[in-house]
């Protein structure tokens, strides 16, 4: 009787993670994977509990900009998305802060916290990942 071998689970991801480029957030779907990985779903769901849990951990909005810098249409809406989140963050920012300067930096450090704050794999000392995040949140409201 042959041995019974798993797809690990950096495979998924892996292979998860290179559909989301190639081929944008659409393309992450069970049947897909498996058939790119050359096994059955089944095994998939020893991993995770849905497609959603998979999703949850790659990092969308990077694969999402590898893919977008593809497709100049959806470049073009990515920009238009990411110049009204920074709006909406220079005009909080403009209501308590004067200079200029103080309101962009700011606004593009609460951005790139948010954009990127997933990739961070570094320790907080005593600090939990949420805790750090919610002082840098809170600092940048000051």
């Amino acid at each position: 009787m042959a041995a019974i071998t798993w797809t690990p689970r950096s495979r998924w991801i892996e292979e998860g993670l290179r559909a989301l480029a190639a081929d944008g957030p659409d393309a992450i779907r069970v049947e897909v994977l498996a058939q790119a990985l050359g096994v059955t779903k089944g095994g998939f769901y020893g991993h995770f509990a849905d497609r959603n849990a998979l999703v949850e951990l790659l990092p969308v909005d990077l694969a999402i900009r590898d893919w977008a810098r593809r497709d100049r249409a959806v470049a073009a809406r990515l920009r238009r998305v990411d110049n009204r989140r920074m709006d909406c963050l220079r005009l909080l920012f403009g209501a308590i802060c004067s200079d200029q300067d103080e309101v962009e930096a700011r606004s593009t450090l609460a951005f790139s916290l948010v954009i990127g704050h997933h990739f961070m794999a570094a320790d907080h000392g005593a600090r939990s990942h949420a805790d750090a995040l919610d002082l840098a949140a809170r600092w940048l409201l000051a």
